[in-house]
Formats: C-alpha cells, structure tokens, sequence
C-alpha cells in the first residue's frame, strides 16, 4: 500500500493506521477535524493491526522484520511494550 494500509479504533476515541510504506503506526484524533496526534516509527513495514480494548493493547505486524510488536495505548503516544518473532 501507498500510505496508511489498515486502521483501527481504540477505546479513547483515537484511529490507529498502519502506514506500510512509511515505516510508521500514526495515531489520529477525528474530532472536530481529524488530525494526527503521535507517529511511531515501525521498520519492517507495519502492516497488520489490531486492538485488544482490555488491556488497551495494540498490536502490529511487520512483515520485512518478521516480528509482531505490542504497544501500549493508555497515553497518547504508543509505547511499545513487546516484541514477538513470528
């Protein structure tokens, strides 16, 4: 993809994208105007994305580091909190 490639939701009302080519998970507010908030930098080229609501986990696969990573999203920035190899 060129750009953002996947996005999801978190619990604080923030979209999340995996931006593939841009080697980066940015986060966005949507209202009143949607704007970006943080920019993670993720080499490998984030692709896959999803959110765990109970602990407020997000995680993201990169397909050129071959690893899944886990951020935490209590804060507006993600911090990362776990890498798995895949």
């Amino acid at each position: 993809g060129a750009g953002p490639t996947h996005l999801v939701a978190d619990r604080h009302g923030r979209m999340i994208a995996a931006d593939t080519r841009g080697d980066a998970v940015r986060v966005f507010l949507p209202l009143p105007a949607p704007h970006e908030v943080a920019t993670v930098p993720q080499p490998g080229g984030p692709y896959g994305i999803a959110y765990d609501g109970a602990r407020d986990r997000l995680w993201v696969t990169s397909s050129g580091t071959n690893e899944l990573v886990g951020y935490d999203m209590s804060e507006t920035y993600p911090t990362v909190v776990r890498r798995v190899p895949t």
